[in-house]
């Protein structure tokens, strides 16, 4: 497996699969190879890690769209050249389906990659409510983090804390990166260490798979607002109006949602994400 973006992630799947995981084009040797997260911008993004594997896959999974809105419109027969390069062409999400479908893209199928871990559901902070905000500053876009902040200026008891960057923070920095005085900038965070910190995940995004902490988050009896279509969520528009509305009622929540947890925590199952691969991957064989 290969991952230009996506190395952690990429790292834990291969742990499930059982294969080997290659730094981004660094060819891959085997007879099957899977380009994890297809930040590619051109050409030879896709073909030097995969050109000598006989079973080519390439697996979207969510900012990698905005790399293939560029290449597209740079190179427009781009999506016809995919087509007929990649052998297994799968999307973390239906919405993500339908989006490289717009662009010209032929989907098998959706393939939404499992958290690592199944995560307990614990109780709320008692020192307040908090909503945990995926952030990295070179998404801000993505991630509508300044319509976030406008939301955040309407809970001044509410404590938002954004998380995201490569790097960590050491005290000075987080100090340093208070934006106001309930919103804080947290630089990377180990969710594993960090999840029972939060009361809230807000994950409203663009062109995103299905988000591993948004589920990970539920998973640990904490609330998700989302504009994407996830079991147990609270669905909202990417409008402050509709998020502030959403956050009024979580808010009122004084307990952990038991059934979310229920729910996400019988899903996980990394024997049948495997198994989901493989029968995508027998079916090219057929084909072929």
């Amino acid at each position: 497996m290969v991952s230009p973006g996506c190395y952690k992630f990429a790292e834990y799947l291969c742990e499930i699969l059982d294969c080997e995981f290659s730094p981004y084009n660094d060819p891959v040797s085997t007879k099957t190879g899977i380009l994890f997260g297809v930040f590619a911008l051109s050409a030879s993004d896709f073909f030097t890690p995969l050109r000598d594997c006989d079973t080519k896959i390439g697996i979207w999974v969510g900012t990698d769209v905005l790399q293939l809105q560029k290449m597209v419109k740079k190179i427009p027969e781009a999506p016809r050249w995919i087509n007929q390069f990649l052998d297994l062409k799968l999307a973390g999400s239906e919405n993500l389906k339908e989006e490289l479908e717009e662009m010209g893209l032929e989907i098998d199928g959706v393939l939404e990659t499992p958290p690592r871990y199944i995560f307990e559901c614990k109780p709320l902070p008692a020192d307040g409510f908090k909503i945990g905000l995926y952030a990295p500053p070179n998404r801000a876009e993505f991630y509508y983090t300044e319509l976030m902040l406008e939301v955040a200026k309407e809970f001044p008891d509410i404590q938002f804390r954004l998380y995201g960057h490569l790097r960590e923070f050491n005290e000075d920095d987080i100090l340093a990166n208070r934006i106001t005085n309930n919103v804080w900038d947290l630089g990377y965070i180990n969710m594993d260490e960090n999840i029972d910190s939060f009361s809230a995940i807000i994950r409203v995004c663009k062109h995103d798979a299905i988000s591993n902490s948004l589920i990970e988050y539920m998973q640990a009896g904490r609330y998700a607002i989302t504009n994407q279509s996830v079991p147990h969520t609270i669905n909202v528009e990417p409008t402050k109006e509709s998020v502030v509305k959403a956050l009024k009622e979580v808010r009122k929540n004084t307990k952990p949602d038991v059934e979310a947890s229920k729910y996400w925590r019988s899903r996980v199952n990394h024997e049948v994400w495997r198994e989901q691969l493989e029968g995508f991957i027998a079916g090219v064989h057929v084909k072929s």
